[in-house]
């Protein structure tokens, strides 16, 4: 919305500001365009840029969540991987080893699926101190699968902090495009009432209130 949003506000700065002008007031005000009508216009735009500047805000907190929750979960997936393949070689030949950690099943794609699928990976190793043994060449002990359980519950928090962030963007999303759409109802009426008004070699007033006017060449005959 960037470039349009803020391309559109200065377009209904510009209108609601300069109808104070004397002459473009003087017209307008007996159609119900007091100084408080356009108080509130004034107001109402105020109200827009605030409720950007939190959307914004937001939004920055959000990518950021994500950006910390992606990184985290990428780099325990590649250590789960590189991981579970030295396991896996280790543990061929013990068959019941390999059926209890599902290590001849591929590691699930969707993030609920594989966080559960890493946990229970871990969780049955650590459960089996038998199966460290097998393993000790990979530097696997208890401490070092306490530890993998724990990233794993980091990342959940990550996760479920960038959900509550992106939950409070899409909040504040629809609070300033609420707003906005007051605002631009509010500017598109007093827009089309200034059109009516200023026509002819009044046309000019419109220029000032940000209103485009076609001026058209006169054709010049020899």
């Amino acid at each position: 919305m960037a470039n349009g949003f803020n391309d559109q506000m200065e377009k209904h700065h510009v209108l609601i500001w300069n109808a104070d002008d004397p002459v473009i007031f003087g017209r307008i005000e007996p159609y119900d365009y007091t100084i408080e009508k356009l108080a509130a216009g004034k107001s109402l735009y105020q109200e827009v840029i605030t409720l950007n500047n939190d959307q914004d805000s937001k939004s920055k907190e959000e990518k950021s969540a994500e950006g910390l929750f992606i990184h985290k979960r990428d780099e325990e997936k590649n250590n789960l991987k590189k991981f579970r393949k030295l396991v896996k070689q280790l543990l061929k030949k013990n068959h019941e080893a390999s059926s209890n950690l599902h290590l001849n099943v591929p590691l699930p794609s969707k993030y609920a699926d594989w966080i559960n699928a890493a946990k229970y990976f871990y969780t049955g190793l650590l459960n089996h101190p038998e199966w460290v043994s097998l393993i000790s060449a990979t530097g696997c002990t208890t401490e070092s699968l306490t530890a993998n359980i724990e990233a794993l519950l980091e990342i959940e928090t990550l996760h479920e902090n960038h959900l509550r962030k992106t939950g409070d963007t899409q909040r504040a999303t629809l609070a300033r495009n609420k707003k906005f759409d007051e605002l631009k109802l509010f500017c598109s009426d007093l827009r089309a009432l200034a059109k009516l008004l200023f026509t002819g070699d009044d046309a000019q007033y419109l220029e000032k209130l940000g209103i485009v006017v076609r001026k058209l060449n006169a054709n010049i005959k020899e």
